[in-house]
């Protein structure tokens, strides 16, 4: 059965990938393609605007520039780029984390682990849109914690004194990219770095302890260094003075705000039924794995009791945090910006499959529950299926998005070869159809913002686009 559920999620992701042909620019696209065109085009084109201007984000200026560059086409392969990047690093993560814990499975154990963390953590979201298809938000707040979990598999895979250089300076310098990338995630990453720091001669045995304490504090150093180039740019400063829509977040009222914003993302997001396949599939991984004959320890022997509540106010920490950096800039819009969810997100469902491995080795040590009216292949049965359901429930929703997708495809197509055809026959003052999905901004979707309008007509090289309810 593992090997079907592997196969399942695998095709759920294959479709989802699939459904990235539909992608089309919006919002933030119809600004930065003329502006990549002024440049002079190339995946660096957008670098000094960004630094200079916009948020001082320059590796975020390097990834637009690579999926802009090719024009709609970039947009059309992001999504299959992203979810073979995810499934990558997320099965070799696995792997890893089952030799260092000298566990051997079934065939496919870690490859289901993989997918199951892709697809939650890809179509888990209530925004599977802004999550995986919108390239302006997934490179900023989807792709920096997958490059994050591949420096983890990095370290975990090391062997060798040669091997453990490697590890760290790829750490310092994902590090590095990270914080010129998303505030989010690296505020996720340093708390959860510091954390281990803090706890690692409890955690970790004492053979890797001084590996552990080398390659967090390279990362460290890569993630505040890139975080420091952000923080002291023009651009940064720029978006604060032009694009503040909040209180200072060290302020009073924000402090006051903060957790209350904290409370409604959480209850929106993290209580979705299909986070209990993260439990449930975990809980299947520690009680069906045995013991690797000569595996060499890297976790000490720490009971759950101690590091999963710690465990879990990190992620408490974390996922405050980033809530109380986001407001300055999405104001009261912060609860609804499920995009800034994803900087911490993939950490939960990790820690939703380690909690439930531990579980599993409660299973695994008992033979029956209830009373004996229960077996352990049933308690495994049931915890299966549970898995397939969390998967099941996400795939109404991608069908319904895909089908969205689709039809706006179709329109964007046609409307903006009909504006460029007539932009090139001299024409100044077109009518342009608004085709909004999942809450993108989309011109004159929005009466108190024209920005995008304004980007739009650039785009399409005309001075002004009139609204208009019937395509052309």
């Amino acid at each position: 059965m593992v090997p079907t559920l592997a196969l399942c999620g695998l095709g759920m992701l294959a479709f989802a990938a699939w459904n990235g042909i539909h992608t089309r620019p919006a919002a933030d696209e119809w600004c930065l393609f003329p502006r990549l065109e002024e440049a002079g085009g190339g995946v660096l084109g957008l670098l000094p605007g960004f630094y200079n201007f916009d948020n001082g984000r320059v590796t975020a200026a390097v990834l637009y520039g690579a999926y802009l560059s090719p024009g709609v086409v970039g947009h059309q392969v992001f999504a299959a780029l992203l979810v073979a990047v995810t499934v990558g690093v997320q099965w070799g993560l696995a792997r890893s984390v089952l030799r260092v814990l000298g566990w051997r499975g079934p065939r496919g154990l870690a490859l289901l682990l993989a997918v199951t963390a892709a697809v939650l953590f890809l179509l888990g979201s209530t925004n599977t849109y802004k999550t995986l298809y919108w390239p302006g938000a997934a490179t900023v707040h989807t792709l920096a914690p997958v490059l994050l979990a591949g420096a983890v598999w990095a370290a975990l895979a090391a062997r060798g004194r040669v091997g453990r250089c490697t590890a760290s300076v790829y750490a310092l310098v994902v590090g590095a990219e990270v914080g010129t990338l998303s505030e989010g995630a690296t505020l996720t990453a340093c708390v959860l770095l510091v954390a281990v720091l803090i706890a690692r001669r409890r955690l970790l045995h004492e053979r890797v302890q001084r590996f552990a304490r080398c390659w967090t504090v390279c990362a460290l150093v890569g993630l505040l260094t890139g975080a420091l180039v952000v923080l002291t740019s023009p651009g940064l400063a720029n978006r604060r003075k032009t694009l503040a829509h909040g209180d200072d977040p060290l302020s009073a009222a924000a402090m006051v705000k903060a957790p209350l914003e904290w409370l409604l993302a959480t209850a929106d997001s993290l209580f979705s039924f299909p986070y209990l396949a993260a439990v449930a599939l975990g809980a299947v991984a520690g009680a069906v794995a045995t013991r690797a004959p000569g595996a060499e320890p890297v976790f000490a022997r720490c009971p759950a009791s101690w590091w999963i509540p710690r465990a879990v106010v990190v992620f408490l920490v974390c996922s405050l945090g980033v809530v109380v950096i986001s407001q300055p800039g999405l104001g009261y819009q912060v609860a609804l910006a499920t995009r800034i969810r994803n900087n911490y997100l993939l950490f939960y469902v990790v820690l939703l499959m380690a909690i439930g491995m531990m579980l599993g080795r409660t299973i695994r040590s008992r033979t029956r529950f209830l009373d004996g009216r229960v077996t352990r292949t049933q308690v495994l049965a049931g915890l299966l299926a549970l898995c397939g359901l969390g998967f099941f429930a996400l795939a109404p929703p991608l069908l319904d998005l895909s089908w969205d997708m689709r039809k706006r495809a179709v329109a964007w197509d046609r409307q903006s070869a009909w504006l460029h055809r007539q932009a090139a026959n001299g024409a100044t003052n077109l009518p342009y159809r608004p085709l909004p999905i999942a809450d993108i901004p989309e011109p004159f979707m929005n009466p108190k913002s024209n920005w995008t309008e304004a980007c739009a007509a650039r785009y399409y090289r005309v001075k002004v686009l009139t609204p208009t309810w019937e395509l052309p």
